[in-house]
């Protein structure tokens, strides 16, 4: 039987396995995520738990390559950027030993580095908007003064993504206003990429989808994409359009260009009025809107199966149109951000009924494979109910919440002169907050005093995440060799004082250690207002930026009431 080895916990590797599976083909996933709705999949025959590449990259390329060596797939899919990408950056690790679904070198980095797609389409004549890349503050100095674009622009790395010291860092797209926005953006994400700066146009999202061999297209696909959250870099619903020839003629130049062979989505911004378009980048991969493709009857996972291991050229240029796909999750998270949780629960009920009517489908849910659509909407309930109760815990704390006096939190400290500050994970703000008031009590030359930081988190030995090392060095604070520790019993008991970041920790703290008492408080809950620090894990740089500021400040406070001395 053959066998397909697919890497991803995304719903594009579930529209994969799903393809593939129909055609009885025997499918391996491999996740990271071990609540994915794929491993629900009844296509998915055999399910394999990988480390994050972020984390551990050498031990992710070891157990691919032992899961290749047990199963010997006949082709390894990449079906998430976290996946894609270190396959792409290993591929003569794997070299003889599997058939990867991947581009060759100089096309991967081609597509993969917004710059050089750039530079491709300025050599082919594809049509782009005002485009300059900035490397260094001195490249975005020479934007403002020789480049004549006005704002707003469009500024985002030239890569959507990078792996440092053991994390994944998402980076997002921005629209900048205003020439200091666009000096902001560059100060958050120049120390990990360099930035392409575009001028807006605009027009909606469009999409086009292909199968290629040496740079001739057998497939094509196209999407118009309905609602784009910002940031995103993808859409929650979209629908199937008929192609655009001037379009197609576009992607036609860059792919027999790049001599391409496999799937790739060729990602433009179209206004609808004029018929005018740009191209913003080419995703090398398998991407997002995958599942409305297969609805509508671009069946591109087989179709590259049957290339690339049957050597069968698949030539398919029809399909459905006015297919409406909506991937039901990220759409509610989208309008629950925007709008509030009652306009999402109510779409929620509204996207539901439309669903029924059979007016759109899902990207989850299928009738003939239910089960990943179920564990998604199960998914979205408690996340729903996680949410309410959440905030009604964070109510009732924020009325019971004992404001501390300094007078009594300066005789907790006389009797004993440490302070331990614990957040979550003990990666950013708690080694900030002890870091920086080591440096704060240094420069006033206070000894003898005993500071140090722990996390509830039951992993230890990570480094500080570099948006957070990065945000700290703005203080003279080096994170460098920062190693996170995990709250215990003796910490609880050893230390005089207590300070955690927000009412989940200060929660956490004293349901598992009832000794923490009467010296456990929230960093800047010494006031009225009684002020959470928000866990900045998986927001951008200016998240860690903002979140340490407040750490900052939080620690000015006590150190300036002189808890201390």
């Amino acid at each position: 039987m053959a066998k397909v080895l697919v890497l991803g916990d995304t719903l594009s590797a579930l529209a994969v396995v799903r393809s593939l599976g129909r055609k009885d083909v025997f499918v391996v996933v491999g996740v990271e995520d071990t609540k994915a709705p794929v491993l629900f999949s009844r296509y998915a025959k055999k399910v394999v738990k990988l480390l994050s590449f972020a984390a551990e990259p050498e031990k992710w390329k070891e157990l691919v390559k032992d899961v290749i060596l047990k199963e010997h797939p006949d082709l390894v899919i990449p079906a998430s950027e976290s996946s894609f990408v270190p396959l792409c950056l290993s591929r003569e690790y794997f070299s003889g030993i599997a058939k990867l679904a991947i581009p060759d070198k100089s096309g991967f980095e081609r597509t993969f580095f917004k710059d050089q797609t750039v530079s491709l389409a300025k050599e082919l004549g594809v049509p782009l908007p005002a485009s300059f890349v900035v490397h260094n503050e001195k490249n975005l100095e020479d934007f403002f003064g020789n480049f004549k674009l006005k704002p707003p622009f469009v500024a985002k790395p030239v890569v959507s993504k990078a792996w440092q010291d053991g994390y994944k860092l998402e980076f997002s797209a921005k629209r900048i206003d205003t020439a200091d926005g666009a000096r902001e953006y560059a100060r958050n994400y120049l120390p990990f990429a360099s930035i392409l700066i575009q001028e807006r146009f605009d027009g909606v999202g469009v999409g086009q989808e292909l199968l290629c061999k040496n740079g001739e297209i057998l497939m094509a696909f196209q999407h118009l994409r309905l609602r784009e959250p910002e940031g995103s870099g993808g859409s929650s619903f979209r629908k199937s359009v008929p192609l655009g020839e001037r379009m197609l003629e576009c992607s036609k130049k860059l792919l027999s260009a790049l001599k391409w062979t496999g799937v790739v989505m060729v990602e433009y911004r179209k206004n609808l009025a004029t018929g005018d378009f740009v191209l913003l980048e080419i995703n090398g991969r398998f991407w997002g809107s995958l599942p409305l493709a297969v609805e509508a009857g671009a069946d591109f996972p087989y179709a590259l199966y049957k290339l690339l291991v049957l050597g069968e050229r698949v030539n398919i240029r029809s399909y459905k149109n006015d297919i409406y796909v909506r991937d039901l999750f990220d759409d509610l998270r989208f309008i629950a951000k925007s709008r509030g949780v009652f306009s999402a629960l109510f779409g929620l009920v509204l996207f539901e009924v439309r669903f029924i009517l059979g007016l759109e489908k899902r990207d989850a849910f299928t009738w003939s494979d239910p089960l990943p659509g179920l564990a998604e909407f199960w998914f979205i309930l408690r996340s729903v109910a996680s949410l309410v109760t959440s905030r009604l815990f964070k109510t009732i704390s924020v009325a019971f919440y004992r404001n501390p006096k300094i007078e009594d939190t300066k005789k907790l400290l006389e009797k004993n002169r440490s302070i331990l500050f614990v957040c979550l994970g003990n990666v950013s703000r708690s080694p900030f907050a002890a870091a920086y008031l080591k440096k704060k009590l240094a420069e006033k030359n206070i000894s003898g005093a005993k500071v140090d930081s722990a996390g509830l988190s039951l992993k230890e030995g990570r480094k500080a995440t570099p948006y957070a090392k990065t945000a700290a060095a703005e203080y003279g604070v080096d994170l460098s060799n920062h190693s996170s520790s995990f709250l215990n019993k003796e910490d609880v008991e050893s230390y005089g004082l207590i300070l955690c970041m927000d009412f989940s920790n200060y929660r956490d703290i004293k349901r598992k250690f009832p000794a923490a008492g009467e010296k456990l408080f929230l960093l800047d809950g010494f006031n009225e207002s009684c002020r959470e620090i928000k866990d900045p894990q998986g927001g951008d740089p200016e998240t860690y930026r903002r979140s340490l500021r407040l750490v900052k400040d939080g620690v000015d406070k006590l150190f300036n009431a002189k808890l201390i001395s």
